[in-house]
């Protein structure tokens, strides 16, 4: 099976659904997930914004800082330590190219990819959106991956594309938020669902003659 995954880096809850998501997955290897890409903010400047943008978002600083209070809580249980006091609101369209480029270049590359992105984002402070500092993301958490010749290849302008064509996908099936799995190209699920929704939703999907129900 084939479980495609629209997600976003910079949003906190696609971080908790791609943990949930990798639990319920653990060692088995009859699905393979292909991670997509979804922009919340697509005319986000691609040097993107201070952090007080998000202000302008929640209607109030103290609404801003409730939701993040809120979510750093939820991150525990998941291993998640996020740093809300660190972040800056990033355009992610790079990142995402840099990933697309990597699951057609570098197999198994792209899971290991997006992870160091979220964490670099939401636990590290790291500028998602400038190209250097990304690569140098990528070297420290040992993604393997040629951060030169990816360099290279997003000088390029390599990667669009494949951002663009998933959003497009996303838009054509009808993805009004991110995360969101679909199974197969046939079963879809939204949320950061608790780790038992994901593993029945899984194993509904790859039963014979499936029919899928779980939040789809």
């Amino acid at each position: 099976m084939i479980l495609d995954v629209w997600s976003d880096i910079a949003c906190p809850w696609c971080f908790i659904g791609k943990r949930r998501l990798m639990r319920a997955l653990g060692d088995r290897v009859d699905v393979s997930v292909r991670w997509r890409a979804f922009e919340l903010d697509p005319e986000m400047p691609p040097s993107g914004r201070d952090r007080r943008f998000y202000v302008s978002k929640f209607g109030s600083t103290d609404r801003m800082q409730d939701m993040f209070d809120r979510m750093t809580a939820l991150g525990v249980d998941d291993g998640i330590r996020f740093d809300f006091d660190r972040i800056r609101a990033p355009s992610t369209r790079l990142a995402h190219r840099a990933i697309a480029i990597a699951r057609h270049m570098w197999p198994g590359v792209a899971e290991p990819m997006l992870e160091a992105a979220f964490k670099g984002h939401f636990e590290e402070g790291v500028d998602v959106s400038d190209a250097g500092t990304l690569m140098a993301l990528f070297d420290a958490h040992k993604v393997p991956v040629e951060t030169r010749d990816l360099a290279v290849r997003l000088r390029r302008g390599e990667g669009l594309e494949s951002v663009l064509a998933d959003e497009q996908l996303a838009q054509e099936i009808g993805v009004q938020g991110v995360p969101f799995f679909v199974a197969d190209m046939r079963f879809g699920m939204s949320g950061a669902q608790p780790v038992p929704v994901f593993e029945r939703f899984i194993a509904e999907a790859l039963a014979p003659e499936a029919t899928v129900s779980a939040s789809s």
